[in-house]
């Protein structure tokens, strides 16, 4: 008697309907990413795609995750909250100064996210809200910005600019 294996898994592509073989699903989203990075309207995966780079990058902050931050930033970021040309290693040294009392818990809310595309300079440009909300004991504070992110066409931060609204 053989065992039971249980069905291989079934990937639909949600934009287009068509099925994703699971062997050239990389390749097919390089191809993809060109050709939806050449028109000048933002689907909604490359929306999806901003969002979550944006949402691992707070997360990243907010649970003093090095490894996770440094896969949301490129080698340089242009503009980091008030820093020029930073790195990895300092955006690093940021998160932790934002851990450094030690006795907070930290988390952040994005909201109205609007994505556009720089065809021409090949990244994403994302506008949103974030209120960042710090727990002390039974004390909780909100911060609100607004911001102003550039994602280059491999998903990491290349510029993060926030406005304090509160």
């Amino acid at each position: 008697m053989f065992p039971d294996f249980p069905d291989p898994v079934l990937m639909i592509c949600s934009e287009c309907g068509k099925e994703i073989d699971e062997w050239d699903e990389n390749k097919d989203e390089e191809v993809d990413e060109k050709d939806d990075f050449e028109n000048e309207n933002v689907t909604d995966h490359e929306e999806a795609n901003a969002g979550e780079v944006l949402n691992n990058h707070f997360v990243a902050l907010a649970k003093g995750d090095r490894e996770m931050l440094r896969n949301t930033v490129d080698d340089v970021v242009t503009s980091y909250i008030g820093m020029s040309n930073a790195t990895p290693a300092d955006i690093e040294n940021y998160m932790q100064s934002l851990h450094a009392n030690g006795s907070s818990e930290l988390s952040y809310m994005i909201r109205h996210l609007i994505v556009n595309k720089d065809v021409d300079g090949g990244f994403y440009t994302v506008n949103f809200s974030l209120t960042q909300i710090i727990r002390q004991g039974e004390k909780t504070i909100e911060h609100t910005f607004t911001g102003r992110s550039e994602i280059n066409r491999e998903s990491k931060i290349t510029a993060l600019i926030l406005s304090q609204q509160s």
